[in-house]
Order: structure tokens, then C-alpha cells, then sequence
């Protein structure tokens, strides 16, 4: 069976328990206001490491300000 998963983060650091259990259940997972920018949009892999990472970070978020909006894709490998 093919599972699609959709979760509005309202920011990555917030929930990352409930973020590992959607990954272990999903094939593919579409993400929205993850709130990372370019400094920490790597958090997402330390969960993800057997999943393709496809992201966009907000508009006007740089490496110094917190993050908004922001979108991921993830597909498993395998």
C-alpha cells in the first residue's frame, strides 16, 4: 500500500516525536510551515535520513531570523 501523509508543522522544532511517527507511516510526506531557513533546514534530515528531501524556505528568511512558512516534500528511498 502507498501511504501520503500531510502535516502543518507550525514549526519544525515543535513535535518531533509526532514528526518520527507521520515518517514511519508514510511512503510520502508533504509538510508546510516548517518555520527553517537556510541556518537549520537540515533539522529535517536528522528524522528523514531514508527519505529524499525536497524544501522551499519562506520568503525573506535569511540565516539570521527565524524562519516563516516554508514547505517539504519527503520520499521514501526505498
Amino acid at each position: 500500500m502507498f501511504r501520503v501523509s500531510t502535516w502543518n508543522m507550525r514549526g519544525a522544532m515543535y513535535g518531533t516525536s509526532y514528526f518520527q511517527s507521520v515518517l514511519n507511516e508514510s511512503d510520502v510526506c508533504l509538510l508546510t510551515e516548517h518555520w527553517l531557513n537556510e541556518n537549520n533546514i537540515s533539522f529535517l534530515s536528522t528524522f528523514a535520513d531514508n527519505f529524499h528531501l525536497i524544501y522551499s524556505i519562506g520568503i525573506n528568511c535569511n540565516k539570521t531570523v527565524k524562519g516563516s512558512g516554508g514547505t517539504a516534500i519527503l520520499v521514501r528511498k526505498s
